[in-house]
């Protein structure tokens, strides 16, 4: 019998267990490297699986969406999460299965199947990304020191680098950035954060940094440069509840499509990718992907 479901495990996430063993049901892959990864992907198209067990952290869900969205046709996939990482804020939006049976819970069957978009993120000179939240300026700065200096991505770590830099100059004064959205004329002006998001609901400790998002599945937060208040007015959009002397520098919506120019790295995930080479990103939403959850 064609093996129905796979089972991609990243040994190297923070909470990695043991793998089940492989069946004529179950193909398990624990690949090494991205060639490995995208290998086992083929091997698991060819072999007819449909279902798709990914146990790992952010990362490790990024890296299979990426690659496995060009492998499968459109729906050809359904996806199941084993939250092995650091933040695992996919997987508390679209839902994990248990660590210690996943593959169990699935042949009995009964699972909800929850549809999330996904951001695709073009770059020119670079293969597609996918993912859920990406970010830059003072986001990408607190991801880099985080890695750097505290060695961690943790999702937490992020937040709190962010707030210890709240009173730096230099992360005030921001990057140049140029964005448009949905095709509209861009614009050019420094900006202190960028940060766009497919997940809906609450991210991360009740926190829904977004506002005005009726327009699209890319929710998006922008920051001006040298924000006035920018202790006082950091819970109000943590929360996404601005108040009006705000708005001017403290902008959200949302959008079909939204462009960007950038000179800086950004981060897709917890992971930090350079631009396009022409310092062009694209970033949409049309895709969608369908999650197994209890």
């Amino acid at each position: 019998m064609a093996a129905k479901i796979g089972y991609i495990r990243n040994a190297r996430s923070t909470g990695g267990g043991s793998a089940p063993p492989a069946s004529t049901d179950l193909l398990v892959y624990a690949p090494s490297n991205f060639d490995e990864l995208e290998t086992a992907l083929y091997e698991m198209q060819r072999a007819g699986v449909k279902t798709l067990i990914i146990d790992g952290g952010d990362g490790t869900i990024r890296e299979v969406l990426s690659r496995s969205h060009d492998i499968w046709p459109a729906n050809g996939l359904t996806y199941a999460i084993v939250a092995n990482g650091n933040t695992n804020l996919i997987a508390r939006s679209a839902g994990a299965l248990p660590q210690d049976d996943p593959v169990s819970a699935i042949q009995r069957g009964g699972l909800l199947e929850t549809r999330i978009p996904m951001l695709k993120i073009d770059r020119k000179g670079h293969p597609s990304l996918r993912g859920f939240i990406m970010g830059a300026g003072a986001y990408e700065t607190a991801t880099r020191i985080a890695q750097e200096e505290i060695a961690s991505r943790h999702g937490l770590q992020v937040v709190l680098t962010i707030l210890k830099l709240i009173f730096s100059r230099g992360l005030r004064n921001g990057d140049v950035f140029t964005v448009s959205h949905d095709g509209t004329a861009a614009v050019t002006e420094a900006r202190m954060l960028i940060g766009l998001s497919s997940l809906p609901g609450k991210l991360i400790f009740g926190l829904e940094p977004f506002w005005n998002t009726d327009a699209g599945p890319i929710r998006w937060l922008d920051i001006a440069a040298n924000p006035p208040a920018l202790l006082l007015s950091a819970p109000f959009v943590a929360l996404g509840k601005p108040r009006r002397w705000m708005r001017q520098r403290y902008r959200s919506g949302s959008s079909q499509m939204v462009e960007i120019t950038l000179s800086n790295d950004l981060v897709v995930d917890g992971e930090r990718f350079a631009p396009g080479s022409d310092g062009r990103v694209c970033v949409t939403a049309a895709e969608t992907v369908t999650f197994l959850t209890p």
